[in-house]
């Protein structure tokens, strides 16, 4: 249904549905993943399928033209802001269909605090057509001035006020998909009052929560809230930002009150289920090129009281791996049949040469040999035999 509604409004273009990663792709160079759009078609009422899928092909199998003047589609242009992973699982999602190409680019956006992707997209009546850095070099403008002016059309377009959830909890009502976006243009944020520092959560596209970094009640309520706005929407992210002279930065909250502990547990879950997917991914693309590595879990488990228990990824003499970046890493001799334990921190910091940092987010790093004894000690680290 999703293809023949799609050459219904492009007959030129064949598309082409992949099986393994419930996709399509398009001749033309879009793609689609069928998640979103299988959840929504079959959520809709029959009689609004059609438009369902109608949205969904517009946005996926027609990209913009650069041959259209930039004056004519500047005043279209808007940030839009998503979870940085989704960029680099499209790219490594099209490596695995196709091993000899480089994809890379696709997830080459400017960032966020690490973990947000930003881009342009040109905004319609009925979709939404994100942009690649090439398409402002087509058009002989700068990524940076072309985002100025996006974000000047977004705060045009900003009308209203926020709700008030409780006193310093403000949840943004526009519901326009651009909702976190708006985090962009903090003078729309700075006004509202809160207790501390600004405190942005991207829960959804739709949904931006702020509070204050001092106010404990409304920063757990904030938390609390967004996971339940992320069953309803589109989810960016659980890890909250804090506005400071640099930008919008990482927040820990549980560093602050010790009541807090469940943002620690939210961050930690949402990397967990970014490094199982990337390393299902990554294996898929390893094999169809040959090349010969082990990719570690970093597998995380919570229980109903949201403790959290990680099994610790393991570096092991003599295999080639492809580490996540985690707390605490074991080290497996297989020559001594020993172990140990060191912080990752310890293994940046004193052995940086034995490791090469991958252009993967989340991060991932290639080991190269293995730690010496004089370099395990140097990060704190003591062997013993294994059980």
């Amino acid at each position: 249904l999703f293809i023949e509604k799609a050459q219904e409004l492009a007959p030129e273009h064949t598309a082409r549905y992949l099986k393994e990663d419930f996709s399509v792709s398009f001749e033309s160079g879009g793609f689609s993943f069928l998640h979103n759009a299988y959840k929504d078609y079959t959520a809709a009422k029959k009689r609004d399928r059609a438009a369902v899928l109608k949205t969904y092909d517009k946005l996926a199998g027609h990209a913009p033209s650069a041959d259209a003047d930039f004056a004519q589609i500047s005043d279209t242009l808007l940030p839009v802001l998503r979870p940085r992973f989704t960029m680099d699982i499209a790219a490594l999602t099209l490596q695995a269909q196709n091993p000899e190409e480089d994809f890379a680019a696709i997830g080459k956006r400017n960032t966020l605090a690490k973990h947000l992707s930003l881009s342009l997209a040109i905004d319609s009546e009925d979709s939404i057509q994100q942009l690649s850095n090439e398409a402002c070099d087509d058009w002989g403008v700068s990524v940076e001035s072309a985002l100025e002016i996006a974000k000047g059309n977004l705060r045009e377009r900003t009308s209203g006020d926020w709700q008030q959830i409780m006193p310093g909890l403000f949840s943004s009502m526009w519901n326009d998909c651009y909702d976190a976006s708006r985090l962009l243009v903090p003078d729309l944020i700075t006004p509202l009052p809160v207790a501390g520092d600004v405190v942005a959560i991207c829960a959804t596209r739709s949904n931006l929560l702020i509070s204050g970094s001092e106010n404990e009640e409304a920063l757990y309520l904030a938390l609390e809230l967004a996971k339940d706005m992320q069953e309803h929407d589109r989810a960016i992210s659980l890890i909250p930002l804090i506005l400071s002279d640099e930008g919008w930065q990482e927040f820990h909250p549980e560093e602050h009150f010790q009541s807090l502990q469940v943002y620690r547990t939210a961050r930690v879950m949402e990397r967990g289920r970014e490094y199982a997917e990337q390393k299902e991914l990554l294996e898929r693309v390893l094999e169809a090129r040959g090349i010969d590595r082990f990719v570690a879990s970093l597998s995380i488990y919570a229980d109903e009281s949201d403790n959290i228990s990680i099994v610790t990824p393991t570096w092991s003499r003599d295999v080639e791996t492809y580490l996540p970046q985690c707390e605490t890493l074991s080290l497996f001799d297989a020559d001594t049949e020993q172990v140990c334990m060191v912080p990752f921190s310890a293994v940046l910091e004193h052995v940086p040469h034995r490791l090469n940092k991958l252009d993967y987010f989340p991060p991932r790093y290639e080991t190269i040999g293995f730690p010496t004894i004089e370099e395990v000690a140097a990060m704190g680290g003591s062997y013993e035999s294994v059980e």
